[in-house]
């Protein structure tokens, strides 16, 4: 017997020693003659001959050559999927990039207390020490603050946003989240933009950094201004460096500019210098509906929508304090003496400054203080100076 291999199907025929003139496959039942299908190859008499089609083996070869392409297509769709999947999305680029420094680069792990990256922990109201050695720690992603994409013309910037761009702008690097955290807790009790930055310029971090006066001023002008700075204006500030004045008298300069009170404005945050706003910010409805509260638990008048319109505003653009518009309605002619018992009085400033009921405890305590020497205006300035307090008003942007 003699074996052919169909050109149709690759399947593997027998036929007699005497080849017919055609030749039909048994499994697909092609048809082929036999010249078309192979060639002879001579093999002794007294065995088996065995026919081989060039045409048929080539095929074959090409068929497996395409599988295995194809299987490869296969798995490299299927591995961009799970790679897409699994990362969900590219994060866009930060907005400021580092002269020294790429920006992007992962802090060290998160630590349980604040510690400015030197193992001390910080105390407030200390300057904190931001000297780090990043050959001892392994960097890693999960530490890092993320904060929202915005433009360079965006002046709706939240505090992350504000204290990110000092840690990036000044110090070259992002922050982690207890460094974040500790910022934050520290502008709610009070801190103002400019201090925060001075404490920043005036860290052993920055210092590290050796920038030169071009590097300083123009840093400045990013922090304070938002923008890069001009030529006339900067030129100025590098002839006042040359000709004796301290980096501290061109911080001041910078910090008491009206656009670095602008800025701060429309952030939220006291500024700290001695400039007045050029603009006016409109309250929010929370703010509205904040000063209402208060002086309806305050006062038994009534005040118009306007009117607490008015006041909300006065608020918002921080031409007068939280504790100065309470103040007002609480200790109005009217209002002093309706309060009744030193108890009640104690309980209304609960209510009123930190909307809450107080415990017999506070009370108690509270009521013993005006037995003693405190008044009622020592009294309500200790709750206006209290940490309670300044969280309520950092909830709502005023003073």
């Amino acid at each position: 017997m003699r074996v052919w291999v169909c050109k149709i199907c690759d399947s593997n025929n027998q036929v007699a020693d005497t080849l017919p003139t055609s030749l039909i496959c048994g499994v697909c039942g092609a048809e082929f003659s036999v010249n078309e299908v192979f060639d002879i190859e001579a093999t002794s008499s007294s065995k088996t001959t065995e026919y081989s089609c060039e045409k048929s083996t080539e095929r074959k070869r090409l068929s497996k050559t395409g599988k295995l392409f194809l299987a490869a297509i296969s798995l490299l769709i299927l591995l961009g999927i799970s790679v897409t999947v699994y990362f969900g999305y590219i994060k866009p680029n930060h907005i400021f990039e580092s002269k020294k420094t790429n920006s992007s680069v992962k802090e060290t792990k998160d630590k349980k207390d604040h510690d400015g990256g030197n193992g001390s922990k910080l105390e407030i109201g200390v300057v904190p020490d931001f000297t780090r050695n990043l050959d001892d720690v392994e960097p890693t992603e999960e530490t890092t603050v993320e904060t929202e994409e915005t433009t360079d013309d965006s002046c709706e910037l939240n505090l992350d946003n504000f204290i990110y761009r000092l840690f990036v702008l000044i110090l070259e690097r992002e922050p982690n989240q207890s460094e974040n955290d500790y910022w934050q807790n520290r502008f709610m009790m009070g801190l103002s933009g400019s201090d925060c930055a001075y404490e920043f310029f005036i860290s052993n971090e920055y210092a590290i950094l050796q920038d030169t006066d071009e590097e300083y001023v123009t840093k400045l002008y990013l922090v304070f201004l938002d923008r890069e700075p001009d030529t006339d204006g900067f030129n100025y500030w590098i002839n006042q460096l040359n000709n004796g004045s301290s980096r501290d008298e061109i911080f001041d300069g910078f910090a008491n500019s009206v656009e670095w009170a602008d800025l701060c404005l429309l952030r939220g945050i006291l500024a700290g210098g001695t400039a007045v706003p050029s603009i006016e910010v409109e309250p929010s409805d929370e703010v509205v509906s904040f000063v209402k509260s208060i002086y309806f638990k305050s006062s038994s008048t009534e005040l118009s929508a306007d009117e607490l319109y008015d006041c909300a505003k006065e608020l918002v653009n921080r031409r007068i304090t939280c504790g100065e518009v309470i103040h007002s309605f609480i200790f109005s002619d009217y209002n002093v003496t309706s309060y009744g018992t030193d108890r009640d009085f104690v309980v209304a400033l609960y209510q009123i400054m930190f909307d809450r009921i107080p415990s017999e405890e506070e009370i108690n305590y509270w009521t013993n203080q005006l037995n003693g020497d405190t008044d009622y205006e020592t009294l309500f300035k200790q709750f206006a100076d209290s940490d309670e307090f300044k969280k309520i008003c950092f909830k709502y942007s005023i003073g």
